[in-house]
């Protein structure tokens, strides 16, 4: 029996409608997997995200750890140097304070023998 142009027509489209609902079929798997794996990854990528957020607050607080113990290093150093020096001011004030108290006794006494010249010599020249 030859095929007429009716019978092709027909046989189209009962592929055609095969074809859709294999499509369709297809189309809604695909769907649903690309769902599911967006799901999937999201999953992922938000624990990723937490524990890449963990790592970077424990670096955090390494970091202003270490810089906390570095300023108190060069706190501590400088205090040091601010005590030294000023040691070293108190010190010399002392020596100076003490020559001053030392030279002024000396200016008493001789302020004294000024005085004891003048009146040895107000005795030698008067007679």
């Amino acid at each position: 029996m030859p095929l007429t142009q009716k019978d092709l027509d027909a046989q189209t489209e009962k592929l055609v409608k095969l074809i859709k609902s294999e499509v369709s079929g297809v189309e809604a798997r695909l769907k649903k997997e690309i769902i599911n794996s967006e799901k999937n990854m999201e999953g992922k990528f938000g624990k990723f995200e937490q524990n890449m957020n963990r790592r970077f607050e424990f670096q955090k607080q390494e970091l202003e750890s270490r810089l906390d113990d570095k300023f108190e290093t060069n706190r501590r150093l400088l205090v040091n140097d601010m005590q030294n020096f000023q040691d070293k001011i108190i010190t010399e004030i002392k020596s100076i304070k003490q020559e001053t108290q030392v030279n002024s006794g000396h200016r008493r006494t001789l302020d004294d023998h000024e005085i004891r010249i003048q009146k040895v010599e107000k005795h030698l020249f008067s007679n």
